[in-house]
């Protein structure tokens, strides 16, 4: 399994941190779920293991929470190895983008990478 940098620097749980990390993130991660298992009601309850997971550990990142989501993922026999079978920071950016819907500045920006990189690794990915 490969380690992902996290370039996002992680911040001690503040009630806005928390709230704006929901606001931002619950539909997109949802969306992300749901394309894996077709299942709404499964779909929301593993969201809601990945944002439980990451706001109990007082920490608060998006990157945090996809790793939370990518690991909840994994703990579906079917699923778990598809998802090792990418490379994880590529993996991530294709999720981020595809699944979630961010563009590939926020993407860059979470994962401090350029723009550029962002493009290539997605692109390796769907390759």
């Amino acid at each position: 399994m490969h380690a992902l940098t996290v370039a996002e620097p992680l911040r001690p749980l503040e009630a806005d941190a928390e709230e704006e990390l929901i606001r931002r993130h619950f539909e997109p991660l949802f969306r992300f779920m749901n394309f894996f298992v077709e299942d709404g009601a499964l779909a929301l309850r593993l969201a809601e293991r990945a944002f439980r997971e990451v706001l109990e550990g007082g920490l608060c990142s998006p990157v945090a929470l996809y790793h939370a989501a990518c690991d909840a993922l994994r703990s579906l026999p079917r699923l778990g190895i598809a998802i090792d079978s990418l490379e994880r920071e590529s993996a991530l950016c294709w999720l981020l983008k595809d699944l979630a819907g961010l563009r590939y500045r926020e993407i860059a920006t979470v994962l401090s990478l350029e723009p550029l990189e962002v493009r290539t690794r997605i692109a390796s990915v769907r390759a």
